[in-house]
């Protein structure tokens, strides 16, 4: 049989609604099987935009609740930080008040095998440290976390110690203890010490704090 739009196309198709023999060009495939195209259904205009409604409505849905979704999570996040911080400025605050600068030597007067670098010269800091809180867990002596800050803003970390006794390491200290010791840095001969610190918290320097040699 033969198209019934294209009589030189031979063809075994046909449309299931009219039956009329279709070829290739004339044959659509609907939900209801192969139609020619006058028998294909027509879709409704307006059921089309209903459900285009019900799908672009179910977005801005799902749009808003991810939208209030992050926001309350930046509420968290910002509620969140904002206890870090607090947290933070707390524990700064522990370790200013349990730490007390007794006395700097600067220049320490050390013997030729342990001679500072060419240029430079060891200052030391005897420090009291006294777990002054109430926590129930113990505060840790860290030496690597004093640092030395000289007039030019350069950083120095703490050094092989030069004097006795010097500051024990990770000791622990529960509520009432304390421990001290010597503290020593090698910085450059032409600076003088800006600032101590241990952690992020600035400490007191001595109201003499003029160099004196030992």
């Amino acid at each position: 049989m033969h198209c019934y739009k294209h009589p030189n196309d031979e063809t075994s198709l046909s449309c299931g609604r009219c039956e009329r023999p279709i070829c290739i060009l004339c044959t659509s495939n609907t939900e209801v099987g192969m139609r020619c195209r006058e028998c294909v259904p027509k879709v409704k205009v307006a059921s089309t935009r209903r459900r285009s409604g019900l799908v672009l409505g179910g977005l801005a849905v799902v749009g808003l609740i991810v939208l209030a979704t992050t926001v309350a999570g930046s509420k968290n996040d910002e509620s969140s930080g904002s206890d870090y911080l607090d947290e933070y400025a707390d524990y700064e605050a522990q370790y200013a008040e349990a730490i007390d600068i007794n006395e700097i030597v600067d220049p320490v007067s050390v013997e030729s095998d342990s001679e500072p670098a060419r240029g430079h010269r060891f200052v030391a800091i005897n420090v009291t440290i006294e777990n002054r809180t109430d926590d129930e867990y113990p505060f840790w002596v860290t030496v690597s976390a004093f640092k030395l800050t000289d007039s030019e803003s350069y950083a120095h970390a703490a050094t092989a110690s030069q004097l006795d006794p010097q500051l024990s390491d990770e000791l622990e200290l529960v509520h009432g203890e304390k421990t001290r010791g010597w503290v020593t840095f090698e910085i450059p001969d032409d600076v003088e010490i800006g600032s101590v610190s241990y952690w992020t918290a600035e400490l007191d320097l001595p109201e003499s704090s003029a160099a004196r040699a030992r």
